[in-house]
């Protein structure tokens, strides 16, 4: 296949979608996915999908145009018009990306920007959702597996970054709910103001007091107070009622 470097073009406030940029990515068939991988490896690129209003489009595509015409070579197919599916708000999906490796040698991945044109960190992971500005190459191309303009991936701007979307695969349906939840945990009620601490000795002495078994108690007969001669009178009664 032949390939014609050519100028560059700015895509300017589109949406990104489905950003892998903080490392090169490989498809992985088993996983029906893209995965991390060295920059060595089969197919491993960077890559950014982008949402365009018509405008944008028709901009970039003159842009490809130009550039293909400029550089066609003797034998090359006319242009033909990009295959960029359109969603349901009416805009265009593009993609850019870059192979992470020619010949074996790595190439430098896209460098990133904010809107103050500081650099990003190494590693910054860019969010779908979030507003971009795009520096590609125009790179005209034809041979047997096609012809076209390719949008060689350089730079990024971020202008907004969205937050991180959680995934979730489920949708909403009836039932139970997190404010449900019957096992959180209730707060321990506050003990009084100079009580002992609930774990403390005061229910050591409580326990100790509820397994203390009761003592019999053993009275005592109490001495008689009444004086002797009352007491041979009584046995004198008792001697004449077995008379």
């Amino acid at each position: 296949m032949a390939e014609v470097k050519n100028s560059t073009f700015m895509i300017e406030n589109v949406e990104a979608r489905y950003p892998k940029l903080d490392q090169p990515y490989r498809f992985d068939t088993g996983k029906n996915s893209s995965v991390p991988c060295s920059a060595t490896d089969d197919n491993a690129e960077y890559s950014l999908d982008f949402l365009m209003p018509q405008a944008t489009a028709k901009a970039l595509f003159t842009a490809m145009k130009s550039a293909y015409g400029e550089r066609k070579q003797k034998g090359w197919p006319a242009l033909s018009k990009p295959t960029w599916q359109k969603n349901d708000d009416g805009k265009f999906i593009g993609r850019a990306k870059l192979k992470a490796a020619y010949s074996g040698n790595p190439t430098a991945k896209p460098q990133g920007y904010d809107a103050q044109t500081n650099r990003l960190p190494d590693g910054f992971r860019l969010t779908t959702g979030s507003t971009v500005n795009i520096h590609c190459e125009l790179v005209p191309y034809s041979g047997t597996m096609g012809h076209g303009v390719s949008l060689r991936l350089r730079a990024i701007q971020v202008i907004d970054l969205a937050p991180e979307m959680e995934r979730n695969p489920f949708s909403k349906v009836e039932g139970f709910t997190a404010s449900d939840n019957p096992f959180t945990a209730k707060p321990v009620e506050e003990v009084a103001e100079g009580s002992d601490d609930i774990f403390g000795e005061e229910a050591e002495e409580e326990e100790a007091e509820e397994e203390k078994v009761e003592e019999p108690v053993v009275r005592k007969k109490a001495k008689s107070s009444k004086p002797a001669e009352e007491k041979e009178d009584l046995a004198a009664i008792i001697d004449d009622w077995d008379d």
